[in-house]
């Protein structure tokens, strides 16, 4: 139970992250994350190919570094969903593959 905590954390934390990029609502917050220093996984990929330009949803939007936390985010949840084989059959467990599915869609 506690590494398929660590796991889908990690998986969730990314999932959030790229939220905030790509849902426009959400701009606010990365803004926010930005100026208390705050620099999530895509903030940081993006800096590292392209460490001159301004750092902004849009700019993030329409790099690599979007693609790739996606990328990066997905093997947390599969192994999240493998230790899930490890429960017993039961409503708890559906429950947690099923969200773990659904938040692997992007």
């Amino acid at each position: 139970a506690e590494n398929f905590a660590k796991f889908f954390g990690i998986a969730f934390q990314i999932r959030d992250d790229i939220n905030d990029i790509i849902c426009p609502e959400k701009n606010n917050h990365l803004e926010s994350d930005i100026k208390n220093g705050v620099y999530t996984l895509p903030v940081i990929l993006y800096r590292s190919q392209n460490p001159h330009s301004e750092i902004n949803a849009e700019n993030i939007k329409n790099s690599e570094a979007l693609n790739k936390a996606i990328t990066l985010c997905h093997p947390y949840f599969d192994k999240a969903l493998d230790l899930l084989n490890d429960f017993s059959d039961n409503q708890y467990k559906q429950t947690l593959t099923d969200l773990c599915k659904m938040l692997k869609r992007f």
